[in-house]
């Protein structure tokens, strides 16, 4: 495990710890993510494709063998050359799709991540998590643990990859809600049962830097959904 900030990380300075952190006023006026660049998903999907180092592999070879299987069609190579080219097309957009498909797990881009949360604390909606999306995208780019500077289509892909990396640290480990009553089964308000929800103690991994990121991007999120949700709709706490 890297070490990533130092050992005597504290809680309360984590919003001013923010690794690769862009200057809010670095982040141009009409800075635009890849769903504001490219005309749909799948131009933006090609795009990202043609940017993966196997494909620089794959498409030399595919321009070698679609020759041969031409000028070996009546020979015994034919079926032969037939067979590699089927096999290397096959495997490369597969090797291309798992590559693509599935999330990054590097440290540092998990703590910037949610550096910029802490930082942000960022709503539901608004700009906040377009600005989140930017900068994480930009710093994937500069780390080179992406291609291209589009590693986050929209900012709701960026929120739903931050939810699903909470969620899947805190899978082990399920909240036991707070009973108002010793004899009631039913727990008093449903603001209460968020608001134990989010102070109670969320254990996410044995690195001590990357957990006490975790567990302050927890509280700050859940707090900032908390307030968006109040704004809303004021008269919740009376459920």
């Amino acid at each position: 495990m890297k070490s990533h900030l130092g050992n005597d990380v504290k809680l309360d300075r984590l919003i001013d710890q923010c690794p690769g952190e862009s200057d809010a006023s670095s982040i141009p006026c009409n800075f635009t993510l890849p769903n504001g660049v490219f005309s749909s998903y799948v131009t933006y999907l090609i795009y990202e494709m043609a940017h993966f180092k196997l494909i620089a592999f794959f498409i030399p070879l595919f321009v070698i063998l679609t020759p041969l299987v031409l000028l070996f069609r009546k020979s015994d190579l034919y079926l032969l050359l037939n067979i590699y080219w089927f096999l290397f097309g096959f495997a490369g957009s597969t090797i291309v799709m798992v590559e693509f498909v599935c999330p990054i797990t590097d440290d540092n881009f998990q703590i910037k991540l949610l550096s910029e949360v802490i930082k942000r604390k960022p709503p539901v909606e608004g700009v906040e998590w377009k600005i989140i999306a930017y900068n994480v995208n930009y710093y994937l780019l500069d780390k080179g643990l992406w291609n291209t500077p589009y590693y986050f289509y929209s900012k709701d892909n960026c929120y739903n990859a931050f939810k699903v990396l909470m969620e899947k640290r805190d899978s082990k480990k399920k909240p036991v809600l707070t009973i108002s009553n010793a004899g009631n089964t039913q727990p008093s308000t449903a603001v209460e049962i968020f608001l134990n929800d989010m102070t109670r103690p969320h254990s996410f991994t044995s690195d001590s830097v990357l957990e006490a990121y975790f567990v302050k991007a927890a509280e700050v999120q859940k707090q900032a959904e908390w307030e968006y949700w109040r704004k809303q709709y004021p008269d919740m706490e009376a459920l």
